[in-house]
């Protein structure tokens, strides 16, 4: 049996050919690729809040090391923006705790302590996700 094929269809042929072995092997690469999250300060999307024995998994102690409570924000684009803390107003560049206050932002606020820089949230539910 003699299969007459044009050169047309022999080249489309190949091309398709080359781009099925291109598939496989993309593929396959991507298969064996590792993903990586970078939580940053935050809580790990993909671990469960709820641990093996049923209870929260989640360590509050974690979240705030400094025992800071933000009670409320007041953002001012004019730059003089404060928080309440722990009942206390205080502003940016004032200190608690031992840590200098950097940035208030609407949701919650950046402090440096011994050149680390920490982040506590206004809510819970922000630092615990």
């Amino acid at each position: 049996m003699i299969i007459n094929v044009s050169a047309k269809k022999a080249f489309g042929l190949a091309l398709i050919l080359l781009f099925v072995t291109f598939l496989s092997v993309a593929g396959h690469a991507a298969i064996n690729m590792e993903i990586q999250y970078n939580a940053g300060e935050r809580r790990d999307p993909m671990t469960p809040l709820i641990g093996p024995d049923g209870l929260l998994a989640f360590d509050k102690s974690s979240a705030n090391p400094l025992d800071i409570n933000i009670e409320g924000i007041m953002v001012d684009s004019g730059g003089d923006s404060v928080v309440i803390i722990n009942g206390e107003v205080y502003k940016t560049g004032d200190t608690i705790n031992d840590a200098n206050i950097v940035q208030i932002l609407n949701d919650r606020i950046l402090l440096v302590q011994e050149d680390e820089e920490k982040t506590i949230w206004l809510r819970e539910e922000i630092a615990a996700s």
